[in-house]
């Protein structure tokens, strides 16, 4: 499929680093080291993976390649790599390739035009296969239950938001997740959107946001559940109404053939509507797959021609389809008083969507 971009974009070879994209592609989770890795895709079809000498056997029974491109430790990785380009080539740099990466690759290959790949990895990324798809849905099914579980037997008064963090986390990897990771944040410290969970004591009628991001084999799961401990006031009833409607308009808008676009505004005209609009200060949501933001988002502007700095026009033009993985978080934000988000992981269908997770129908108040 790489290789049909590049023809497609008259480009010779992708560049792929270690990272999400590497781990798409070849199967397997390398980390960044000081050692070049990489894989190369001619628009021929040809796979070749760059890699230490002394990695080869272990690497060529792990990663399914035409060829290895082996280096010894005492040789420049790039110019082994350079001798199989040709010397006019155009190379599309995956976007985990590091601008040292591409000082070193244009220092050894000053013939090549090399460009952006992003349009080409993440444009093969951003709709998921069935067994994707099954993979984020066991993922979110398994730290939504977590979460149910921990708010209702672990979050009591007294405790401290590290304290029910750390619980939630351990919850979650011995109920079967491969990473878990949490943010809590209650009372006024609610408001800030992407707070640090800190030593503050829950007390009884405090408002508790809860941000859990999860993996299972590779893919994410990212929920938030905000709830009331004891008993809720009016004002954090009427935000909760208020998230909800701009959560429901949300998924009315949600089907193939959308703009990215059309389905944050939908929610943003709610809470504008309800005078919430200025407290809500982040975009609607993002993709979710092997990276936890990642195309499609769901942001002003992305709509083909334009898109936000993170993304690319040319990944999906700005159009949802089926078979996309996204997350709906609309919010309200409080300063010095509470912050309220709801966050859901949805699919989208070709009939419109389904929710993988329903944060937005648990009760606020436990």
């Amino acid at each position: 499929m790489a290789s049909a971009a590049l023809a497609r974009m008259d480009l010779d070879w992708l560049y792929v680093a270690p990272g999400s994209d590497f781990l798409y592609f070849t199967g397997l989770g390398l980390g960044r080291s000081e050692r070049p890795h990489g894989l190369l895709v001619s628009r021929e079809g040809e796979t070749l993976l760059l890699c230490p000498s002394f990695e080869a056997d272990f690497l060529s029974t792990r990663v399914p390649v035409d060829r290895l491109l082996t280096w010894d430790e005492h040789e420049c990785a790039y110019r082994v790599m350079a001798s199989q380009l040709a010397g006019s080539a155009t190379l599309a740099l995956a976007p985990q390739v590091t601008f040292e990466d591409y000082l070193r690759i244009c220092r050894v290959l000053p013939d090549v035009r090399a460009v952006s790949g992003m349009a080409i990895t993440r444009g093969l990324r951003v709709v998921k296969s069935p067994s994707e798809q099954r993979l984020v849905e066991t993922c979110a099914d398994i730290a939504e239950q977590v979460l149910d579980r921990a708010l209702e037997g672990d979050l009591v008064a007294g405790i401290t938001e590290r304290e029910f963090r750390d619980k939630l986390i351990a919850s979650g990897l011995a109920a079967g997740l491969e990473t878990a990771r949490a943010t809590v944040l209650s009372g006024p410290n609610s408001a800030f959107a992407h707070g640090s969970t800190g030593e503050r004591c829950i007390c009884e009628g405090d408002v508790v946001l809860v941000d859990f991001v999860t993996t299972f084999e590779g893919y994410h799961a990212d929920i938030t559940r905000t709830v009331v401990l004891g008993f809720g006031r009016s004002r954090v009833l009427e935000v909760r109404r208020a998230v909800e409607r701009a959560f429901h308009s949300a998924l009315q808008h949600l089907r193939p053939g959308v703009m990215a676009d059309e389905i944050d505004r939908s929610a943003r005209n709610v809470l504008d509507a309800e005078g919430f609009g200025a407290y809500f200060t982040h975009r609607l949501g993002h993709g979710l797959g092997l990276d936890v933001h990642e195309d499609p988002y769901l942001v002003a502007g992305n709509d083909g021609v334009d898109a936000p700095a993170y993304s690319d026009p040319a990944v999906h033009r700005g159009v949802l389809s089926a078979g996309m993985v996204v997350t709906i978080e609309p919010a309200v934000y409080l300063p010095g008083e509470f912050g309220l988000r709801i966050e859901d992981d949805v699919l989208v269908t070709p009939g419109g969507y389904r929710l993988l997770t329903r944060n937005v129908e648990k009760p606020l108040v436990i």
